[in-house]
């Protein structure tokens, strides 16, 4: 019989955790970096009536201390537990409230653990078994050419998944950039775009970048799809014309608007050149290389839904139900 694997009393926890590899998925978060399990093995908890779900790789060799850190280098950083709904990450922007986080013995800097096991090199596992209790970094600050804030270049935690702060999708591959001041973790891509745009679907102003990090609600509504978006968003200083950085790559692929459609307004043709990440607005599947949008709506559409009927015979379905606003004559 195969003897359960268990570590006991780990400052993590006050009780002994035993390991499941199982392989099972679990619909569980960890309870350290707030990720979910998956199919990752994990320590648990019997004793505890909540459930304490911890990852084996690397929430459970996470160090007490962090010294020099790479993106707070001259401080010491000590893990807690005791983090308020007030504390936002001082490197992606995210809340930390509701797991731990690694706080600064001398200034108010948090950094989340997922954060936290951002390292300056790629062998950052070889440091965990080495250090245990602690991790050595060194400190480098490089600086791309269209960001206007300092950026530090850091290797990602293999174990873990990282969101970028700009675009929203995961950053892939092995290192991203951190800028302290937008509070974001970036793609390559997205650390080098451009801070201003001139866009052709709002030609009376400029547009700048701005990031919504470290705000309560960092949602907003995008002025040209119409939905709830989070992330760094392109905003007209002289109105409230807002659009996600997605969307802001939406180009007309000709100057005429096209009316032929079964639609009620007349619509723009654009190419999806940048894979835009969205779906149609009327049967959800993925947008392909060509994308219709509708300016006064506020939609994105296959050019088949588009020419979708105005009214079906055989159902009591209208165009109507998926654009309350608008009316059929």
């Amino acid at each position: 019989m195969r003897k359960t694997k268990s570590m006991s009393k780990h400052f993590l926890h006050m009780h002994e955790l035993e390991l499941n590899d199982k392989g099972e998925d679990c619909k569980d978060n960890c309870s350290i970096c707030k990720q979910p399990i998956s199919e990752s093995n994990f320590y648990h908890c019997n004793l505890c009536p909540e459930k304490i779900r911890i990852h084996e790789y690397s929430c459970s060799e996470i160090p007490l201390q962090l010294d020099h850190h790479p993106i707070h280098p001259l401080h010491i950083f000590f893990l807690s537990e005791k983090v308020r709904r007030t504390n936002f990450c001082h490197a992606c922007g995210g809340n930390c409230y509701g797991g731990f986080a690694y706080k600064c013995v001398d200034s108010a800097f948090i950094l989340d653990v997922n954060c936290a096991l951002l390292t300056k090199n790629n062998n950052n596992k070889q440091q965990y078994h080495q250090q245990k209790k602690k991790i050595q970094f060194q400190f480098q600050q490089p600086q791309l050419p269209n960001h206007p804030h300092p950026l530090i270049l850091c290797y990602k935690d293999k174990n873990l998944t990282y969101k970028c702060t700009c675009c929203s999708l995961t950053i892939d591959g092995d290192c991203l950039y951190v800028c302290l001041q937008c509070k974001g973790l970036l793609h390559h891509s997205c650390a080098e775009m451009p801070w201003k745009i001139e866009h052709p679907f709002h030609s009376s102003h400029s547009l700048f970048l701005q990031s919504r990090s470290g705000f309560y609600d960092r949602e907003f509504i995008c002025s040209l799809c119409c939905q709830r978006r989070d992330g760094f968003a392109y905003h007209c200083h002289k109105c409230k014309f807002v659009v996600d950085v997605h969307c802001a790559c939406l180009k007309p692929a000709r100057q005429t608007q096209i009316q032929q459609f079964t639609h009620f307004h007349p619509l723009v043709l654009c190419h999806n050149k940048d894979n835009l990440p969205y779906t149609c607005y009327a049967c959800l599947l993925p947008l392909e290389d060509s994308i219709y949008f509708c300016p006064e709506c506020g939609v994105l559409l296959h050019k088949k839904c588009a020419n979708l009927p105005q009214e079906s015979s055989n159902t009591s379905f209208t165009l109507s139900t998926l654009f309350p606003s608008t009316t059929i004559d």
